[in-house]
């Protein structure tokens, strides 16, 4: 080999490495307070070695703890897959007055690297395109060292012992940051300044912040609200969030209810000052009035817990969305088993103190009836849906019609045979198309007896309980309707997959009923079903009463029960805390 060949491979390996070096980061996505020790949650990219990484208190080595927990970040606009999940705790008793926290990284050569730190996720308290943000642990400030909000970056993580004297000034400090820096923003300088305003109004109130889809309510968040709502005896305030501008809004106020206007000044106040918000959706702050580039000004203000109460079952593969740090849950309610048994998996990474199997809210209002009626109810696929704006309908596809999904359902909904059936049996069919695509309700030319329902328009619990049938595919609204033992058919044609792996349903061991993949054999089925009065087989409702905890109208009850319990418990841990740090 020449040596300028040699010359050029070893530039091309230099180059290499100082790529590699210059991609090489830590993420910090979470800073908590677990009694009284500080802990972090992160992730580092996939191609660094566990056994390089360290981190340093001081200098001092700390135990860092990695785990399987799921990780998939977007750093620099790129998505990492497969990264390295850890954990790391900080015990009082190591700290100094003034502390910093690095996190290093080892060569092949045995050369230490500090790693830049990228903090971008909301329950990380800190965002490294901020310089001043700051949280307090016990009577610590913490802060970033060296944060550049150009490069969103940070040196390290700084801990300081202070009184309030340094933290007045260093909350002037971010306030003049928000306000004059080119990255700043004037209306979130208002925000926070609102919020130091409001403090004595608002930080002694007890407020259970919940919500629905911001543009229709009936789901869990409304049923645990209006629950909440009557037991005034804890001194708990509740609040629900929804748009002003919904057809909910009004009737929650016909109702005699006083929900919080999605993104008003007061709902953001209700939030920043929130003990506990229980969540149907993930992306809480988006669900509670900050965007994502809007919550990086107010995180380090958060005192919520978050709970988790669903909107469909844990059944299916979660990991990206529901894994323990999205949004730190600490209590997440289940209604079966077979949810705990998926959520317990080391990707989601939650201790089996969080999952606790109580039901979910919305199943109160299941009380079944038999209207005689026949729902289909697909779900959608993500091929199908258009652009989505936070907390508005999806807009109309003009591409719909040319989709398989379409000429399959169009097909179905217009079948000859299941609409004499129907007609000769005294059956109605409904056909409830999923939020995300009623805005193609006009597409549909449905059979005699057979009626097209848009999501906005309808109401589930009646729809529900007046329901002799259900027709899904993979819809989670099969689970409310096996809660009150009604039969149910699937529909799994092959040109339809999912979009989603199964988790810890499977349907042919698990389903509560029969698996059709073709047109004729699903009409055929549903006209014996008509015919036999729409009777439950009792293989199928071993299968249900197998599947649910409970068959009671109680899972709202058992919910607050168990987070009022919940948080006792913090306030007792909180007292304790206080007087170890007192000797």
């Amino acid at each position: 080999m020449s040596n300028q060949t040699g010359e050029k491979q070893e530039k091309a390996g230099r180059e290499a490495k100082n790529q590699k070096e210059s991609a090489a980061w830590v993420l910090l996505e979470l800073l908590e307070r677990e009694g009284s020790i500080l802990r972090l949650d992160g992730s580092i990219p996939p191609d660094m070695a566990a056994d390089s990484f360290a981190l340093k208190l001081n200098g001092e080595t700390l135990p860092v703890y990695f785990t399987e927990r799921f990780s998939q970040p977007e750093v620099d606009e790129k998505v990492f897959c497969g990264c390295r999940a850890f954990f790391a705790e900080v015990s009082p008793e190591r700290l100094q007055r003034d502390n910093i926290l690095t996190f290093i990284w080892t060569d092949e050569e045995g050369k230490e690297e500090v790693l830049p730190v990228v903090s971008t996720c909301y329950q990380a308290r800190l965002h490294t395109g901020l310089r001043h943000g700051w949280w307090l642990f016990e009577d610590y400030m913490i802060t970033l060292a060296g944060a550049d909000p150009g490069a969103c970056r940070a040196a390290g993580i700084r801990i300081c012992r202070t009184g309030k004297p340094e933290r007045v000034r260093q909350e002037f400090r971010f306030l003049k940051e928000i306000l004059r820096a080119s990255y700043g923003s004037r209306k979130m300088f208002l925000m926070r300044l609102a919020y130091w305003l409001s403090y004595p109004f608002y930080c002694r109130k007890n407020i259970w912040l919940t919500f629905d889809k911001l543009y229709k309510g009936g789901d869990c968040g409304e049923y645990f609200y209006k629950y909440v709502t009557g037991r005034k005896e804890d001194g708990i305030s509740p609040v629900y969030v929804i748009k002003k501008d919904v057809p909910d809004y009004e009737r929650l106020c016909r109702e005699g209810y006083r929900p919080a206007v999605y993104r008003s000044w007061k709902q953001r106040m209700c939030y920043l000052y929130a003990s506990m918000v229980f969540g149907t959706h993930s992306g809480v702050p988006s669900f509670c009035g900050f965007n994502q580039w809007e919550i990086r000004f107010v995180q380090d203000r958060l005192r919520s817990v978050n709970a988790c109460i669903q909107h469909g079952l844990s059944v299916q593969d979660l990991r990206a969305d529901s894994n323990r740090v999205v949004n730190n849950n600490k209590r997440y309610y289940c209604a079966s088993r077979y949810e705990v048994d998926n959520l317990s998996k080391p990707a989601y990474d939650y201790c089996p103190e969080t999952l606790r199997l109580t039901g979910i809210p919305r199943y109160d209002g299941l009380m079944p009836q038999d209207g005689r009626q026949i729902l289909i109810a697909p779900t959608w696929r993500s091929y199908l849906a258009m652009h989505s704006v936070m907390g508005q309908t999806r807009p109309y596809n003009p591409e719909f019609k040319n989709t398989e999904y379409y000429r399959i359902y169009q097909a179905f909904v217009e079948h000859e045979k299941l609409g004499e059936t129907a007609r000769q049996m005294g059956y109605q069919i409904v056909y409830l198309l999923h939020p995300v695509i009623s805005a193609q309700k006009k597409d549909f030319r449905p059979a005699q007896g057979v009626e097209i329902l848009s999501a906005l328009e309808a109401d589930y619990e009646e729809l529900l309980t007046q329901s002799s049938l259900m027709v899904t595919d993979y819809s989670g609204v099969q689970f409310d309707f096996a809660y009150m033992r009604k039969p149910v058919v699937y529909f799994h044609p092959p040109a339809l997959p999912p979009h989603y792996e199964e988790g810890g349903f499977f349907y042919e061991t698990q389903g509560f009923g029969e698996i059709c993949t073709g047109i004729d054999e699903l009409a055929e089925t549903l006209c014996n079903y008509m015919r036999d009065g729409c009777r439950l087989k009792d293989f199928y409702r071993r299968r249900q009463d197998d599947f649910f905890a409970y068959q009671d109208f109680e899972s709202c009850k058992r919910i607050y029960e168990d987070a009022r319990s919940y948080q006792e418990r913090l306030k007792q841990s909180g007292k304790a805390a206080g007087r170890q740090r007192k000797k």
